[in-house]
């Protein structure tokens, strides 16, 4: 079994769609599995004309999860959707956070092998009790809520059926000011439906903000390969001078 930075540095490989002809499949799988990319290294090495490099019960088993995760996905974004427009009759016009946002970033690809843990959505803190209710009366189900104010996520909620739950959030994460990223923002528009999306530059920093600080990487010296895959698919459209800038606000 190669050590974690060499299964790394195969993984990587294999994400790019080329395997290197040394790669321990069962390691750079696991590594896969536990970063929440499986999906993700079964269409590369699909797009790339590459799974045959892989051995067959490997190919079999990221080509379930790669099936399974698209049909999650469809969900996911149709559960979005109802929620979207449940806030807009209220008046409201959420920011969409972290893998919504890339996906609308993205053009909202019909197909997005990105895995979605939940949908993280952000409205203004005085607007959080209206959404809250806008939701609810949209079949929405409070699983949680939080009234400690220095929690960024305001409550979790679902429907029964949802493959996931809603983050409600009023702030972003870490010691990021809300007004900076509501500053870089552009306006999302989906067949009818109103929304806001942080720029590429304040989607980079809310997610090393997220990871840094929410998930304490700082602290422990983790990365997030799936939130650098993020940061790659993103990367021709941001503005690095003002990833530099919202970064020291």
């Amino acid at each position: 079994m190669p050590g974690r930075l060499e299964t790394l540095r195969q993984l990587s490989a294999a994400l790019l769609g080329r395997p290197l002809p040394d790669t321990d499949w069962l390691a750079v799988v696991e590594l896969a599995n536990s970063s929440l990319v499986t999906p993700q290294l079964h269409a590369a090495l699909l797009a790339e004309g590459a799974l045959h490099m892989a051995p067959p019960e490997y190919g079999a088993f990221t080509a379930e999860a790669f099936a399974r995760n698209r049909e999650r996905n469809q969900r996911l974004f149709a559960q979005l959707r109802h929620a979207i427009a449940a806030l807009n009759r209220a008046g409201v016009e959420p920011m969409l956070l972290k893998g919504a946002a890339l996906w609308a970033a993205l053009g909202r690809p019909s197909h997005f092998d990105r895995m979605l843990t939940d949908i993280d959505i952000l409205v203004e803190p005085e607007e959080a009790a209206l959404a809250i209710d806008a939701l609810g009366a949209a079949g929405f189900q409070a699983l949680r809520a939080y009234d400690e104010p220095w929690r960024h996520v305001v409550a979790e909620l679902a429907r029964p059926g949802d493959v996931g739950v809603i983050d409600l959030h009023r702030r972003p994460p870490g010691p990021l000011k809300t007004s900076g990223v509501t500053g870089e923002q552009r306006r999302f528009e989906w067949d009818g439906l109103r929304a806001a999306l942080p720029s590429p530059a304040a989607q980079v920093v809310m997610l090393a903000m997220h990871d840094q600080f929410h998930e304490r990487a700082y602290w422990r010296g983790d990365i997030s390969l799936r939130h650098l895959l993020d940061i790659a698919a993103l990367a021709r459209q941001v503005d690095w001078d003002a990833v530099t800038r919202l970064a020291g606000e």
